[in-house]
């Protein structure tokens, strides 16, 4: 990219963080919510049958006024009303999921199963279905295959329709803990929003938002700008996050409190890892034990650091997220004791039989970026061709000068470390940061027949070329 390039893109986003709006005060402090699950219409405990209702609606992010927002609502409760995230989907492992998609917006919208490993003709994007028009609806069905976190959102403009609040999270429970390790277990999804100074939803998508992805100017936890949550002294709770915003990396730290990872985006690690700060890239999951100092009256402060994620972006400094105020010591837990599932490395295939895909960015028109994969534009990208039941080894080498990050549908892989041999203790993976400059490998077997997508998970990117198809073959 040209330096004079660089530096305006770097200045315009100082700009952006030195405009952002002001931090309401304590007295407007709102309270962490509490996701609402949506409603089983089905008695059968082995199913979960249900209604997602996408529709207009209007919500307050700040003080100042309210923002016309697109939001689901549980349509088997008649006194839901539509918010952001979308109602908490919450099953066990093997639960047949049904859950139909009532389309009340102006626009055509699907859904997609962020993570999921769901049948091809229920995956939500333009390859897998006709998109539901305005006054239409359309029933997915798929089996809750593995434990984990996920998410749904649309696959259709998908840029302006997650920005506008179409998303909601999707829990699979596992068997590796009970609930009595943990005093409590929560879902956080993350995201950023550009508001205008009256509270309104930004209408402007500039050249910056397209380089970078849209970089809002207020962060929000489940909906809500700088919650506070009350926990207990001493405790030790499990924390789910998800990373629902169009550019944003969330580097999180919680200072005081310790950390042990439990779970990535393809469920449970083998073994529980103890962190300092947490990075999720757009699309990405973690899952966490999260152990609070046993002093009551002390307030923690959740929250993201700079990311050097290319393009000469200026570190704004830590930004808070949430509050986390102890209060009376509760119950605590006995060590925690985190036998996840053996996890077999996959067989890698040798660096002769490896697939090389190239991510590069055309960014000499600043107003009008381009994002490629092996040089072409999607859809004029060449599909990958997978027969069933073969396992590949992929090199992805990132020629751009920004990180992309990886997120294959379908199917979950194994990241490669340095020497070639797959990192187990890293889990299941389907969205991978692709560092500027720099090659990851993975290993997948291609089990799941059906045409799928792999792209950039920055949506600007995907929607501006950075996509691939999949197709896996019988």
């Amino acid at each position: 990219m040209l330096l004079r390039a660089r530096a305006t893109i770097g200045s315009a986003l100082g700009l952006v963080l030195a405009c952002a709006p002001a931090p309401e005060s304590d007295a407007d402090e709102a309270a962490a919510p509490v996701l609402a699950e949506i409603t089983d219409l089905d008695p059968d405990p082995g199913r979960l049958r249900a209604i997602l209702v996408a529709e207009p609606a209007v919500l307050d992010y700040l003080p100042a006024g309210p923002a016309a927002v697109w939001a689901y609502r549980d349509g088997g409760d008649p006194d839901a009303v539509a918010r952001v995230p979308g109602p908490l989907v919450r099953v066990a492992r093997g639960t047949m999921i049904e859950i139909e998609l009532r389309n009340a917006l102006p626009v055509e919208t699907t859904i997609h199963w962020h993570g999921l490993r769901v049948p091809a003709t229920q995956d939500g994007t333009p390859s897998a279905q006709v998109p539901v028009p305005p006054g239409g609806s359309f029933t997915y069905r798929f089996e809750a295959r593995d434990a984990g976190t996920f998410w749904f959102h649309p696959h259709v403009d998908a840029a302006t329709q997650i920005e506008r609040g179409l998303y909601g999270a999707l829990v699979v429970e596992d068997d590796v803990a009970s609930a009595e390790d943990f005093e409590a277990d929560r879902v956080f999804v993350l995201d950023d929003v550009k508001l205008e100074a009256d509270g309104t939803l930004s209408s402007t998508t500039d050249a910056l938002d397209l380089m970078l992805g849209r970089q809002g100017n207020v962060l929000l936890v489940d909906g809500v700008r700088r919650p506070t949550l009350q926990a207990g002294a001493g405790t030790r709770e499990r924390w789910r996050f998800v990373n629902a915003a169009n550019g944003r990396y969330f580097r999180l730290r919680l200072q005081g409190a310790r950390w042990l990872e439990l779970a990535s985006d393809g469920g449970p690690l083998p073994a529980a890892r103890e962190l300092d700060t947490v990075l999720l890239v757009p699309g990405e999951r973690r899952e966490l034990a999260v152990e609070l100092p046993a002093a009551p009256d002390t307030a923690l402060l959740l929250e993201t650091l700079h990311t050097d994620r290319g393009h000469d972006v200026p570190d704004p400094g830590p930004l808070p997220l949430m509050d986390v105020v102890l209060q009376d010591p509760g119950e605590s837990a006995p060590p925690l004791v985190w036998v996840g599932p053996d996890i077999a490395p996959l067989p890698v295939p040798g660096p002769a039989s490896t697939r090389t895909l190239v991510l590069s960015e055309d960014d000499e028109d600043a107003s009008d970026p381009r994002f490629y994969i092996d040089g072409l534009a999607f859809p004029e990208t060449l599909p990958i061709m997978v027969p069933a039941g073969t396992v590949e080894r992929w090199r992805v080498r990132n020629d751009a000068q920004m990180d992309h990050p990886l997120h294959v549908h379908g199917l979950f892989f194994q990241t490669l470390d340095p020497s070639g041999v797959p990192d187990v203790a890293a889990g299941w993976k389907d969205t991978i940061n692709i560092p500027r400059d720099a090659s990851v490998e993975l290993v997948a077997r291609f089990d799941n027949i059906g045409q799928w997508m792999v792209h950039c998970h920055i949506l600007e990117h995907a929607e501006r070329g950075m996509m691939t198809m999949l197709h896996v073959m019988p």
